[in-house]
């Protein structure tokens, strides 16, 4: 088995499915992997005030109740503390106007949920390999 750098994720997502494959595939793709979850955006920034280390990077989805996930990338890129975390945005939605939207708010990527683990597997790879320095 290859070590991998241990990272660490903040995935934010109120479907409590997706949020559980998406954190089986990053322990499948590097077991060191540290994870926190949230169900929502209040919660994640809550978290965010008492996590220690700061995550490596956020995944986000866009439709949640209370916050959406628009207005928590604003907030964390607004401050000072946590704009420097990339914030990759994981949701159903495909539109170009919220690729658009999300990227203006400050996003690192775009990513429409795909509808397999092996498609979420690929993209724990992938976030390990390419955003955490």
């Amino acid at each position: 088995m290859t070590l991998h750098q241990a990272i660490t994720v903040l995935i934010i997502d109120d479907d409590e499915d997706d949020r559980f494959f998406m954190e089986q595939a990053f322990k499948t793709d590097s077991p060191s992997t540290q994870l926190y979850l949230a169900p929502d955006g209040q919660q994640a920034l809550d978290l965010l005030g008492s996590t220690r280390p700061l995550p490596d990077v956020i995944l986000l989805d866009l439709n949640m109740p209370g916050l959406n996930g628009f207005e928590v990338l604003k907030r964390l890129k607004q401050s000072a503390h946590y704009q420097h975390i990339p914030v990759v945005i994981l949701t159903t939605s495909d539109a170009d106007t919220d690729q658009e939207q999300a990227h203006q708010l400050g996003a690192t990527e775009f990513i429409t949920k795909p509808t397999t683990y092996d498609g979420l597997s690929a993209i724990a790879q992938r976030i390990r390999l390419t955003l955490v320095k």
